[in-house]
């Protein structure tokens, strides 16, 4: 059994069998109903508003909760907002959304983020060939189902996107290793998959989804982490041999 504290933002995790000691910087934690989006850029949590708004009204409707419209920074961040947010939401009329991102007053290519006004980052743009264009006063920026970036008139409606830094949370919780021969893993509750991290990793990111993660899968060779919505208890039946993994439960 190993204990995990988090404190200050950081992750202390004693782990017996091994008599040593690790730590690393916690992943954060969101507020109920916002989605958790972590890279080795940034960790923010973000959370779609279901109705549809022009651009000046979606800015205000994020300020409202602490946050602001979304401005994407990097293509897997592109990736995260286009799969696990455009993708769920619920109109049919539209599958754009709007970036906090404007050239109003400004040159066609000189555009402005966020409530500071500064300049868009040139270290990733996806703009629509033979965009921006500036096409009956495009002054505003969306971003399509597709993650491609367009200018667009300001006043339309579209899907608003609130993001915000991720917290910290100040908790203590216990994990259990199960050391069966031959080893065992949670077999078909997979909510997440973590590629070329460690077990502590594992465990950060784990903690920062609440209660949808319940165990972890870790495969050592591969440094592959498998994060899971069950356990061995609530799913026994999925507790099935595995070669090279090893398995935590999270015990409350």
């Amino acid at each position: 059994m190993f204990f995990i504290r988090i404190l200050e933002g950081l992750i202390i995790v004693g782990i017996v069998f091994l008599s040593r000691t690790l730590s690393t910087e916690s992943a954060g934690a969101c507020p109920a109903g916002w989605r958790l989006f972590s890279s080795s850029l940034d960790t923010k949590c973000y959370f779609v508003v279901q109705s549809l708004y022009m651009w000046e009204e979606a800015r205000e409707v994020c300020q409202n909760s602490g946050a602001r419209v979304i401005e994407v920074d990097s293509e897997d961040e592109s990736e995260f907002i286009v799969e696990e947010l455009i993708d769920d939401v619920t109109f049919t009329s539209t599958k754009k959304a709007w970036l906090d991102c404007t050239n109003l007053g400004r040159s066609l290519h000189e555009w402005v983020c966020g409530p500071d006004d500064h300049e868009l980052l040139t270290t990733y743009t996806n703009w629509k060939p033979g965009e921006p264009n500036n096409f009956n006063d495009e002054n505003c920026l969306e971003i399509y189902h597709d993650g491609i970036w367009n200018d667009k008139e300001c006043d339309g409606r579209r899907l608003t996107i609130c993001e915000r830094p991720a917290g910290f949370v100040s908790k203590s919780i216990s994990m259990k290793r199960y050391g069966t021969w031959p080893p065992r893993c949670l077999r078909n509750h997979v909510i997440q998959i973590i590629h070329s991290a460690s077990l502590v990793e594992c465990v950060s990111r784990c903690l920062a989804m609440g209660e949808s993660c319940l165990s972890l899968n870790h495969f050592e060779g591969t440094r592959e982490c498998q994060l899971n919505d069950a356990n061995d208890v609530t799913d026994s039946a999925d507790f099935q041999e595995t070669n090279n993994c090893r398995y935590y439960r999270l015990l409350v």
